[in-house]
């Protein structure tokens, strides 16, 4: 009944300041876009295409790591409520291992047929090929790295540590990506836009590790 409803302001900052991450996660995301398409169409429009449809094509791997990540979340926060700890341990060990050694096999099968996969939508354009193919191949090199901090992400927000989710939610495309576009497109060019994104993937274990020693700690 909605005469049972009362706003506790205890649950609703959690609410919102756990969702946050989330939140923000997505809203980087749109800018972290924008700004990518807008240096990568100085150089050309084939740069233009490789970035794009490389960034699409990745979505996949990445998707998979989201939706076992949001899978493990609620276990870990289930167990966290219940005071079951030592389930919490057992299900962030597990789900690291699984990330980790699963993102390995998708960035291998990515690495093998990067090319293959640029060529469905890139036809006779040699610069779109080859740029998306690199883009491919650096992201799933970072894979596996990208897989094993979603899996802290999760974990953070499954046991309520709102500051280190949005940390980690915020790092990928915000804190770890928006400081090197420039510097790494200035360097290397077309070649440092289309690994921008693969060293923001490295960049977030200088954020995860001491969040996840934090809240190990805690436990």
């Amino acid at each position: 009944s909605i005469r049972n409803f009362r706003l506790t302001r205890d649950i609703v900052v959690e609410v919102v300041s756990v969702g946050s991450s989330s939140m923000f996660r997505s809203g980087l995301a749109v800018v972290a876009a924008i700004m990518l398409n807008s240096i990568a169409g100085n150089y050309s429009d084939s740069v233009l295409a490789g970035i794009g449809v490389s960034n699409k094509i990745m979505m996949f791997p990445f998707s998979i790591i989201l939706g076992f990540g949001n899978g493990f979340q609620p276990v870990a926060g289930f167990n966290w409520g219940a005071k079951r700890y030592d389930r919490v341990k057992e299900s962030y060990r597990f789900s690291s291992k699984v990330a980790f050694w699963g993102g390995a096999v998708m960035a291998a099968v990515c690495i093998l047929f990067a090319d293959k996969l640029i060529i469905l939508f890139a036809g006779t354009d040699e610069e779109m090929r080859r740029i998306g193919a690199f883009a491919i191949i650096t992201q799933s090199i970072a894979l596996p790295i990208h897989a094993w901090v979603a899996i802290v992400n999760m974990y953070c927000i499954g046991l309520g540590n709102a500051r280190g989710a949005f940390i980690l939610a915020t790092a990928r495309q915000g804190t770890c990506f928006l400081p090197i576009l420039y510097p790494l497109a200035w360097i290397f060019g077309a070649y440092g836009v289309g690994s921008v994104q693969a060293a923001a993937d490295v960049l977030t274990i200088l954020l995860a590790i001491p969040i996840l020693r934090s809240v190990n700690k805690k436990l």
